[in-house]
């Protein structure tokens, strides 16, 4: 693509774009002209794609108009979007009027705006930084994991789009307290999973319709659920791990979702369900240190754990390692992970986020050598084996 008019970051003339098929993206006709928003990857090509305003001269006036505008305008800032509902089944969403919509900036500073007839708000005149919105609106909520798309950082005459998709307000609710085998409350943040049976036998897949935590008392909770029937299950990863010493656990004892029992939701209930813990499994600290290749402790450097496939499983999720748990070494190189009775693991590293380095011997529960030397970018090995 050759440049005609650069408005930030490039300096060439001539730019090479590639298609990876991915997200929205304008169709690049030779001859024609285009507005582009996109950026490089590392010192690679730049994607023509990306889910960005990029389009043909023809619909970019409005945008035109407003990037030739920077030169001679306030340093201020706008957020703006869109507020819809999330449809009830198959089609597009409505937006949504008449919700208030309110902005917080980083510190602590709150505007509100009302939705206007067609879904839309906006916040002007705001100073650079990082806003994140919210939105109120009655029988409706915001949804529960927004995955960092309600905030935006808006540099001065720059603008951020944050569109909101709202929630349905619904009767149902399932929820219930997890009780260790001694009769106490667990404690917080073993993870539940809620597993939406579909309505027929027409070959349609269970999905899932929803994740919570424990809280410090073991309450967990459920709601806005839709009428249908769910599956409950606590840890569904299916082994143990530092902050659910537990294999997965399918309402109220089933090791599998065959065995878990049918939960089914109509409308309000106070119905709870609660699940008895087994024991935890039997755990011991895998300790160690990381050295870099000169044998001082190699600050900065991560090391991650690992759970080996299971032997007699030929499952695909069973093929590869699955990460347990990763943490960045102390001031002295040093390391220590919870590991369980009944699983293999091995340990690697990894250096300013590059690449892992393995080369660790198995490790399990009952035939720990420790404390366990690791080199990073040399041959691993345990205090044991170095003498």
């Amino acid at each position: 693509m050759k440049i005609d008019r650069a408005f930030k970051g490039v300096s060439e003339k001539e730019l090479i774009l590639f298609d990876d098929g991915m997200c929205d993206g304008p169709q690049l006709l030779v001859g024609e002209q285009y507005l582009m928003y996109t950026q490089r990857f590392g010192e690679g090509d730049v994607p023509a794609r990306g889910c960005t305003r990029s389009r043909h001269v023809r619909f970019a006036g409005e945008d035109l108009a407003y990037l030739e505008g920077l030169g001679v305008a306030q340093p201020v800032a706008r957020v703006f979007g869109r507020i819809e509902l999330s449809p009830d089944g198959p089609g597009s969403v409505d937006s949504l009027a008449g919700a208030s919509v309110h902005l917080q900036g980083e510190n602590k500073e709150t505007a509100t705006v009302t939705v206007d007839g067609q879904g839309q708000y906006s916040f002007d005149g705001l100073n650079g930084r990082k806003y994140t919105v919210s939105v109120e609106a009655v029988g409706f909520h915001m949804p529960e994991h927004d995955f960092g798309m309600l905030s935006a950082t808006v540099a001065p005459r720059g603008c951020a789009q944050i569109d909101v998709t709202l929630n349905r307000n619904l009767p149902g609710k399932i929820s219930g307290r997890l009780v260790r085998s001694d009769g106490t409350p667990a404690g917080a943040g073993i993870d539940l999973q809620l597993v939406h049976l579909p309505d027929s036998e027409d070959g349609s897949e269970n999905w899932l319709s929803g994740e919570a935590n424990t809280d410090e008392h073991g309450e967990y909770a459920f709601q806005n659920l839709a009428p249908g029937k769910y599956k409950l299950v606590v840890h569904s990863c299916c082994f143990p791990v530092a902050e659910a010493p537990y294999p997965a656990i399918y309402w109220p004892v089933g090791k599998s979702e065959e065995e878990g029992w049918v939960i089914v939701v109509g409308g309000p209930t106070s119905a709870r369900y609660d699940f008895l813990l087994p024991p935890e499994v039997k755990s011991e600290t895998a300790s160690g240190q990381v050295l870099n290749s000169q044998g001082k402790p190699a600050n900065g450097a991560k090391v991650w754990l690992l759970k080996l496939p299971d032997r007699e499983s030929s499952d695909e999720e069973n093929t590869c390692c699955a990460v347990v748990d990763a943490m960045e070494v102390n001031t002295d190189g040093r390391f220590l992970f919870k590991i369980f009775e009944g699983l293999q693991y091995t340990l690697a590293t990894s250096v300013d986020g590059g690449q892992l380095e393995s080369g660790q011997s198995p490790i399990s529960f009952g035939n720990l050598r420790t404390p366990i030397v690791l080199k990073v970018g040399g041959v691993n090995n345990t205090e044991k084996d170095k003498r």
